[in-house]
């Protein structure tokens, strides 16, 4: 059974990440799989998690993320880059002040 963060976190792929390519595909929260046990260790070097998007009910494409379930929902954008699930970060209130400074 989904955990409430592997739900919104299908949610969020879905809303951000509707095509692979030029095809549609759905996320689904039973097919979010975070790292257990000691791989959840930052010095195993293994993704934080993994997701399958399925294509016309089939699974389709196994894509993974090196960011924590949590950071991804943070950010509240995701992108893809090949096989790689990364969060978008925009720019705070604060960073974009200081850069109107440095001009």
């Amino acid at each position: 059974m989904p955990t409430p963060t592997e739900r919104r976190l299908a949610a969020l792929l879905n809303k951000c990440l509707p095509y692979v390519g030029s095809l549609r595909v759905e996320w689904r929260a039973d097919n979010i799989y975070p790292a257990r046990g000691i791989w959840r260790q930052k010095r195993m070097d293994v993704q934080s998690w993994q997701a399958t998007c399925y294509y016309r009910d089939k699974p389709f494409r196994i894509m993974g993320c090196w960011e924590s379930m949590t950071e991804c929902l943070k950010a509240g954008e995701l992108e893809l880059s090949g096989e790689t699930i990364a969060p978008v970060y925009t720019r705070s209130k604060r960073d974009t002040a200081n850069s109107r400074h440095q001009r």
